[in-house]
């Protein structure tokens, strides 16, 4: 037993726990410390589990970890998988008629169980590409926009796809599309029922993080984090991800008990 004993913090990556793909240092430091007095500490992220093998020295933690917005856990260090979803052909299928009805589409990457695969060219390319790997599980999909994405078009994309598919801005030019039954959310309450955790805490930064923070027992947004997401959070908290929102975070819980 530990002064943080039954609290798991569930956290974004980029925007949250890291900035430009780094983990500010002083975030390293008070997760550890909070690890070691009894708290669990999980990331939720948009990428691939292959990405965080990088971390595996740093991130002294044993846990589980939410993956392709949730759509895939596993125990962390060992990348033991505990659930695993894979995108519905129907869902397949939407993304490849999107290609038909909208002009604003760079490039789109899968997400299987390894690295991503990127499909660019034109639309017809793209969409010539997608009709060819319907036979490949993917967890997500990833489309980068040539210009900024607008609530418009994230309107006419979710109208386009339909309620079985949960579609989600992850960035200023990223939309991302996975079964609308699995995201952040769902992810983190399955975290804290394999932890045994007795207080959920979320942090999240962008619009994909809503579920997460919605998830949570007490929830916080990071400072840059977008005003909507500021809105739907219990707390925003005084930093920004590259000045250690995390570690402030841990700091005030440290307080408080």
């Amino acid at each position: 037993m530990g002064k943080f004993s039954g609290i798991l913090i569930c956290s974004d990556f980029d925007g949250t726990l890291a900035h430009h793909g780094e983990i500010p240092a002083i975030n390293f430091q008070k997760i550890k410390y909070f690890c070691d007095n009894g708290g669990n500490f999980s990331i939720i992220t948009g990428r691939s589990g292959a990405y965080f093998d990088k971390f595996k020295g740093a991130l002294c933690i044993d846990t589980y970890m939410g993956y392709t917005n949730g759509t895939v856990i596993r125990r962390f260090p060992s990348g033991e998988t505990v659930i695993c979803d894979y995108v519905r052909d129907d869902v397949f299928k939407g993304v490849i008629s999107l290609c038909d009805k909208f002009d604003k589409i760079k490039n789109i990457d899968l997400y299987p169980d390894d690295e991503p695969i990127c499909f660019e060219g034109s639309a017809a390319q793209i969409k010539k590409s997608l009709e060819g790997a319907q036979n490949i599980k993917i967890h997500k999909f990833l489309m980068r926009t040539l210009t900024q994405v607008t609530d418009e078009d994230v309107e006419l994309i979710r109208a386009h796809m339909g309620a079985g598919c949960a579609v989600s801005r992850s960035w200023e030019f990223g939309i991302e599309f996975q079964n609308g039954n699995f995201h952040k959310g769902v992810a983190a309450r399955r975290i804290a029922e394999l932890l045994g955790a007795k207080t959920l805490i979320t942090v999240g930064d962008y619009e994909n993080d809503v579920p997460l923070l919605m998830a949570g027992d007490e929830s916080y947004a990071s400072q840059n984090a977008l005003d909507s997401v500021k809105a739907v959070a219990d707390y925003v908290l005084t930093r920004t991800s590259g000045e250690g929102a995390i570690a402030e975070l841990i700091d005030i819980l440290d307080n408080r008990l």
